[in-house]
């Protein structure tokens, strides 16, 4: 019988072995090509499987591409574990797709083996345990590597998008810790050498994590590591719905936590230096994040440190149009009495 545990928090390991766990990460790459930029993969995880006398480390997502094709399409992932250690190397995974006409996302999961460990005749918990201690050292990598490629009767194998990239296991867990709220997790990860701006591939930063979570012991820790207090997500650059629209690039841990009403999390981050007028791809700020939650707090503390409140996102909305849409009446009482404008697409009020 298989089981599976992801590369989470290891004080609960061995107690919760007989479980499932999984990273909430979803991680995204562009592809390292120009022919179809729309390559990326999303739901990303590490995990390690059971299966009697071996252990078995995958990686696991589920690809995506924008263009549409009757031919079948060839999926290759190549994934390696550097150093291996005790872990054996195992082969690469290839398979076949029809992908549909359609306008949006075509996208299919597909599960890696990266490498395989023979199980001694000692207590499985004590040797699954050391397994997964031996992923969480400072210079462990897994590589990945995807390939698509056409089958066509006239151009044979054809290269359609590539792209590939690397991830460490501990800074996964350093994500998995941070989303979990787990404080002493953190610390201790950290201590063994986890990178304190560690991301997953959509620019996901454990410092976002624990601000949107609310965790503002977290958030304290990471910022007195030197964290970058404004870096930005890369967003998801593939058509997402049928009309269009992508997730915009540009998010910040300052926007995560006004958009989740944590006023004392936000102004944390300001007196780090947080740029309280960044602006995410769309044009969409911190103050009409904060606007869009339910905190007037957030928002009486943004216009404090120069937020800009006559701003206008791509879609033609202004602070105050967020806020009355989205009900925060304490929010629209202080922009009017600072005089801010209404703004809001043409469409909107015909």
């Amino acid at each position: 019988m298989k089981k599976l545990v992801s590369l989470g928090i290891r004080a609960l390991f061995v107690l919760l072995l007989n479980n499932i766990f999984s990273l909430p990460f979803q991680g995204v790459a562009s592809a390292q090509t120009d022919r179809v930029p729309g390559l990326a993969v999303s739901g990303e995880e590490i995990f390690i499987e059971q299966d009697h006398d071996k252990l078995t480390l995958y990686w696991a997502g589920r690809i995506a591409f924008v263009k549409p094709s009757q031919a079948p399409i060839s999926v290759i992932v190549e994934s390696s574990l550097t150093p291996t250690g005790n872990w054996q190397p195992l082969s690469s995974s290839r398979f076949r797709l029809i992908s549909a006409y359609k306008i949006g996302v075509n996208s299919i999961y597909q599960k890696s083996p990266v490498a395989s460990m023979s199980l001694p005749a000692t207590p499985l918990g004590k040797t699954t345990e050391s397994a997964l201690a031996a992923l969480l050292e400072k210079d462990q990598v897994i590589n990945v590597k995807i390939a698509l490629k056409g089958t066509t009767q006239k151009y044979g194998s054809k290269l359609i998008a590539e792209m590939d990239y690397e991830l460490k296991p501990l800074g996964y867990a350093l994500l998995n810790a941070a989303q979990a709220g787990d404080l002493a997790e953190v610390q201790d990860l950290l201590g063994k050498g986890a990178e304190a701006n560690s991301a997953n591939l959509q620019g996901w930063s454990a410092l976002m994590t624990a601000s949107s979570a609310g965790r503002a012991d977290i958030v304290r820790l990471l910022l007195d590591k030197g964290v970058r207090v404004n870096a930005r997500s890369k967003g998801f650059p593939i058509i997402v719905s049928a009309n269009g629209s992508k997730i915009p690039p540009g998010t910040t841990a300052l926007m995560a936590a006004a958009y989740s009403g944590r006023p004392e999390i936000a102004a944390m981050l300001l007196e780090k230096q947080a740029q309280v007028n960044a602006r995410r791809d769309d044009r969409w700020t911190p103050l009409m994040a904060a606007c869009s939650s339910i905190s007037a707090e957030t928002v009486r503390l943004l216009l404090d440190a120069g937020a800009d409140k006559d701003v206008v996102d791509d879609s033609g909305y202004s602070p105050l149009a967020m806020a009355i849409i989205n009900r925060n009446r304490g929010a629209v009482r202080m922009l009017k009495a600072r005089g801010a404008v209404l703004a809001v697409p043409w469409d909107a009020v015909e």
